[in-house]
């Protein structure tokens, strides 16, 4: 009997026949002899008495398996096949292996029992590594799997009518740990073909349940895996239900378990995506209206702009602007609006401006057409965000119809046009003022004549005036006049004004022309007469010779006053009664309070004044306050027997209006003194309203108050000083 038996055509039967289905779980394959382009190239050991590659051809494609079949051999047989290294990777713990082989029954050799040591089975078994090891078979180190064993084997006889059966069986290496393994099949004395060998895993492909969603996994190691689940866009978690809906992964790669589920959103709510919580709301103006919406549509006639997302409320093209209006000056046109009465829900309004020009007013059905080129709007005619623009550029005596249209970013999605307002404006009393210019007709210390290129209206019922601003650096006023000259009056000379002028007309005011300077004339001085000089030198000596008469007079009468008083005290009054001295003197008695201070001094006896001190050692100096004319220090003086040879006497009259050396009653007082006057706004404006406040001025203060010109600076410094002095 022959060694090795060909499969011939009932093999070629068999690979033809269907196999059994798949289960629901994915599968995928690490390696698959089926599917084979070459050689396999397996491991034998013996590699010749025992297992053999043998090729068939499927479909014009070339099928590679395994045979053995030791029928000549007496006694138990080893023959062992190793495959090739697989790679598992790093992600299942479980591998699956299926097997397709047939087996011939032992009965089916001649003799009824068939070669001695016959099986109908083999094993398989299987060995961990992380790397291929080549040509060595390490027999020891492989672990068993299964006994492989045939559900049908087939006969001589099956082999001759084509009926034999292909034989699939399936197991699994469970708890894998390292990255790749060999498989081994290991022949102890059966007469089998091994067709296709597949190694496979299998995992819980992704899937929706209960409109929730579950991710692709993979089986773990100990049995079921629990998975949770997201609901899908358009759905949310059942209220009362147990928390996040959840499944579990067998190890077969199905979805069992399932706990928890989740519910569509109901009519007038939405859900975009999985990220979101929870069902929303509608936006305004928007409606969902079936359940489970991903996005909410809006109402007619309104709109989301391009970009805008779901969760953005719908809008609508705003309303026409309101209470337009325009002032004009010339061929200048200012025009202005109100923002719609309605915005459409939105704030990205834009306006645009469209100009005509009509024979008639264009509500009457006068001709229109565009404005031409000259026509010039400033900032633009249209991508407008404030209500106002400027027009010139316009003829006069025209009729004009200007077109405001508000847009925003949804009225392009309407099939309507922009709401407009429009207005008709008459140009008849335009009058243009491009050129103006002051110019100086005449000028004076006070005064300042002007006049100004301009006309009167070319249409009879014009009704035209002017407004000047004028200013210098202390005042500002306007003066309105009818006639394009002015009379400046009431200025202040050697001083410079700044004017300018514009145009008053029924449209409105006019732009204000260019600032002009001008400035008044110096004052005046006029040379004095002959004869006028000759009666002020008379005056003068007049008044000399008077004061001179009433020095002597007084001197003389004071004298004699003095003489008397001292011998009345002299026989009158004792030493002791020269202690009772009154004390003061009440002022109030006085019609002059210098006179009864006189008086008061008066009672000092020259007997009681001493020299207590000398100052210094070359030029002693006395400093006495005396209050009276030749009283008691001059006779002490008189009758000085110290040997005082130099004399410096200080007399120091009391102030009756301010602080003491300080001989103003104000500050304005005091700066009208120094021709300081116009700094007394500043003052008032810093909070100096006494004059022992500025005592302690300083430049840096005089600046910081608006005095910065350095003159101005040095002289009210110096008074101050001299006050202090």
């Amino acid at each position: 009997m022959e060694r090795r038996w060909p499969l011939g055509l009932a093999l070629l039967l068999l690979l033809c026949a269907p196999l059994p289905p798949g289960t629901r779980a994915e599968e995928v394959t690490l390696m698959d002899t089926s599917k084979a382009q070459g050689e396999l190239g397996w491991l034998l050991d013996p590699p010749e008495d025992g297992w053999s590659e043998g090729q068939q051809m499927l479909n014009g494609t070339p099928l590679y398996m395994y045979q053995d079949c030791p029928v000549q051999e007496s006694g138990d047989t080893n023959h062992w096949l190793r495959s090739n290294w697989i790679y598992r990777g790093e992600e299942a713990s479980h591998v699956h292996v299926e097997l397709q082989f047939t087996v011939r029954d032992c009965k089916s050799f001649p003799g009824g029992a068939g070669p001695l040591g016959c099986k109908e089975t083999f094993n398989l078994l299987y060995m961990e590594s992380d790397q291929d090891v080549g040509i060595q078979l390490r027999r020891p180190l492989f672990q068993k799997v299964t006994t492989v064993a045939a559900d049908q084997s087939f006969t001589i006889r099956d082999l001759e009518s084509g009926s034999v059966k292909l034989n699939v069986e399936r197991c699994s290496l469970g708890r894998l740990t390292h990255r790749g393994l060999y498989l081994a099949f290991h022949n102890p004395g059966s007469c089998v073909a091994l067709v296709s060998v597949r190694v496979f895993y299998q995992h819980c492909a992704e899937t929706v349940h209960g409109l929730a969603h579950f991710p692709d996994t993979l089986p773990g190691p100990g049995g079921l895996v629990e998975v949770a689940g997201t609901c899908l866009s358009h759905a949310q978690i059942s209220p009362g239900s147990a928390g996040t809906p959840r499944m579990h992964c067998s190890p077969d790669g199905e979805w069992l378990v399932p706990v928890g589920q989740c519910h569509s959103c109901p009519i007038g709510f939405y859900r975009r995506d999985t990220e979101t919580l929870h069902c929303l709301k509608c936006p305004q103006h928007s409606t969902a209206v079936s359940e489970g919406a991903t996005i909410c549509i809006c109402e007619n006639g309104h709109y989301r702009a391009p970009g805008e997302g779901p969760q953005v409320a719908c809008t609508r093209p705003p309303s026409a602007p309101q209470n337009l209006s325009f002032s004009a000056s010339g061929t200048q046109l200012s025009l202005r609006w109100e923002p719609p009465k309605d915005t459409g829900g939105r704030h990205d309004i834009r306006y645009s401006v469209e100009c005509s020009q009509c024979r008639g007013i264009a509500q009457d059905g006068g001709p229109c057409q565009p404005c031409g080129k000259g026509v010039r709007f400033t900032p633009g005619a249209s991508g407008l965000t404030a209500s106002t623009v400027q027009v010139e550029g316009l003829e006069p005596y025209a009729n004009y119809t200007f077109t405001i249209k508000s847009q925003n970013r949804v009225s392009g999605l309407d099939s309507s046009s922009p709401s407009s307002a429009s207005l008709s404006i008459n140009m008849g009393h335009a009058e243009s003022l491009s050129g103006l210019s002051l110019k100086l007709v005449k000028k004076e210390p006070r005064q300042l004549e002007l006049t100004w290129a301009g006309s009167r209206p070319r249409n009879p019922g014009g009704n035209l005036s002017y407004e000047l601003h004028v200013l210098n650096q202390d005042e500002e006023w306007h003066q309105m006049v009818l006639e394009p000259r002015v009379l400046l009056t009431k200025l202040q000379p050697d001083t410079t004004y700044i004017v300018r002028v514009r145009t008053l007309t029924p449209l409105g005011p006019g732009p204000f022309s260019p600032d002009h300077e001008f400035r008044t004339s110096p004052p005046v001085s006029r040379s004095l007469t002959g004869g006028e000089i000759v009666a002020i030198i008379f005056g003068l000596l007049l008044g000399i010779a008077l004061l001179i008469g009433i020095y002597v007079f007084r001197s003389r009468r004071g004298q004699r006053q003095r003489q008397q008083r001292q011998r009345e005290r002299a026989t009158n009054v004792d030493r002791e009664d020269k202690l009772w001295l009154k004390p003061y003197v009440d002022l109030q008695a006085y019609e002059d309070p210098a006179q009864g201070a006189l008086d008061f001094a008066q009672e000092l006896d020259p007997a009681w004044l001493i020299v207590d001190t000398v100052i210094g050692e070359g030029k002693p100096i006395m400093i006495v306050t005396e209050f009276m004319e030749n009283g008691a220090l001059d006779a002490f003086l008189k009758g000085d027997k110290h040997g005082i040879k130099s004399h410096r006497v200080t007399l120091r009259l009391p102030s009756l209006s301010g602080s003491d050396g300080i001989p103003y009653r104000s500050v304005s007082e005091w700066l009208e003194s120094i021709r300081m006057k116009r700094y007394i706004l500043h003052f008032r404006s810093a909070g100096l309203d006494t004059m022992e406040c500025v005592l302690e001025l300083t430049a840096e203060d005089l600046t910081q108050m608006g005095i910065t010109l350095p003159g101005h600076q040095k002289r009210i410094l110096c008074s101050i000083q001299g006050f202090k002095d």
